[in-house]
């Protein structure tokens, strides 16, 4: 007999891979860096350090929803852009 526990472990493991299946080259989601650095499997800290790089794509600043002329304080990422970069690194490493 299945438990309801095991029922969700693989709902949640399901709705993970769904989820990397929407991500490609061309999506327009945005994500903040708590999401970027799961993508990477990074801590945030490193990730803060990564995206230093010159060639990393450059954050998105959102509207604020109290204020539409003000920022929010959490940039975001176009996931698209963020895929292209991972890429773009792992083939980097292979030439090196």
């Amino acid at each position: 007999m299945v438990t309801n526990e095991q029922v969700m472990e693989k709902l949640v493991e399901l709705e993970g891979l769904l989820a990397r299946q929407a991500i490609h080259e061309n999506s327009k989601e945005l994500w903040d860096i708590n999401q970027v650095a799961e993508y990477f499997g990074y801590t945030v800290r490193h990730m803060r350090e990564v995206a230093a790089d010159p060639f990393f794509p450059r954050p998105v600043q959102v509207p604020s929803q109290r204020d539409l002329n003000q920022p929010t304080n959490q940039v975001r990422y176009f996931v698209g852009e963020i895929v292209q970069y991972a890429k773009h690194r792992q083939q980097r490493r292979k030439m090196f």
